[in-house]
């Protein structure tokens, strides 16, 4: 992953590799920052995700995986942890400690699209990541206590080697 990150930026990057969740979870970890400003990132064949355990793809049996399955063992359920990261600027929880951030750099996704099978997250481009609210709307306020929590939870899931402190 990093001989491939040492020839980028690049401007799109498709994962069609394993089809194993893990193995796209940490595809995603690895290659997220090799992602241009603007660029996306492609991941398809989300299936995966879903089908029971002790299936077999390309030789790989899948473990943990099927409906309503972790997301260390699940793309969509990751995923679905970074839709709730992207809220960020709109709360008014900050934390040097803990920050509201689930993958290294999720704070340069600018959106994430769901299609049939597939998912694109687009990075920001450098105007889009400094030209973000300050402040929080309508005086919102949210739960510290289970914001930290579910940080902890949704860290927990991360490839190894990622570390809570790396995600921020």
């Amino acid at each position: 992953m990093q001989q491939v990150c040492s020839k980028g930026p690049y401007d799109i990057i498709l994962d069609d590799g394993s089809h194993v969740p893990p193995h796209v979870i940490f595809s995603l970890f690895a290659l997220w920052p090799c992602v241009k400003e603007g660029g996306i990132y492609i991941i398809e064949d989300l299936e995966t995700s879903y089908w029971d355990s002790g299936n077999q793809v390309y030789g790989y049996k899948l473990e943990g995986t099927g409906f309503g399955a972790s997301p260390e063992h699940s793309v969509a359920e990751k995923l679905k942890q970074l839709i709730d990261v992207l809220v960020r600027s709109k709360t008014d929880y900050e934390d040097p400690e803990l920050p509201l951030s689930v993958l290294p750099g999720d704070e340069e996704i600018c959106e994430i699209s769901f299609g049939r099978n597939l998912v694109a997250l687009r990075k920001c481009r450098l105007e889009q990541q400094t030209d973000r609210p300050k402040h929080v709307y309508f005086g919102q306020s949210f739960n510290r206590t289970q914001i930290r929590k579910w940080l902890e939870w949704a860290r927990s899931s991360n490839p190894q080697g990622y570390s809570k402190k790396e995600s921020g």
